[in-house]
């Protein structure tokens, strides 16, 4: 007999549920496993481009990364690779990238004030 860890949603019983999509994680399904969060806050200079941050991640190999970043009511997402053209709230990310050691992100700042924008930044497991 295998061994399964498993998390089904809310109502769905774990011990007799075969449709996949009603589990939140299933240990012989392949998911996109979160391995790190973390929380973070930048202050963006008053109309500066390519305003760089990293951030140490402790991972030995290089993360799929995704970035939630927030200056005021909106929430935006970015992954690797991510160039944004246009603006929103007055600032973009025109980069993220990762390494075996850090997350990179650029930032520009497009209004004649600082702000602070506030970040999750995902790591998930590498498939490479």
């Amino acid at each position: 007999m295998t061994q399964v860890i498993a998390v089904s949603k809310s109502g769905k019983n774990v011990l007799t549920e075969t449709n996949p999509n009603n589990f939140i994680f299933h240990s012989l399904y392949n998911t996109f496993k979160i391995v790190s969060v973390l929380s973070a806050s930048v202050n963006l200079t008053a109309n500066t481009n390519n305003q760089n941050f990293n951030f140490n991640h402790n991972l030995s190999y290089i993360p799929s990364v995704y970035v939630f970043s927030k200056k005021s009511g909106s929430i935006y997402v970015y992954t690797l690779g991510t160039y944004t053209a246009e603006y929103i709230d007055g600032y973009s990310i025109e980069e993220v990238s990762a390494d075996n050691t850090k997350v990179y992100i650029s930032f520009n700042n497009y209004i004649n004030s600082s702000f602070t924008v506030y970040l999750k930044i995902f790591l998930f497991e590498s498939f490479i």
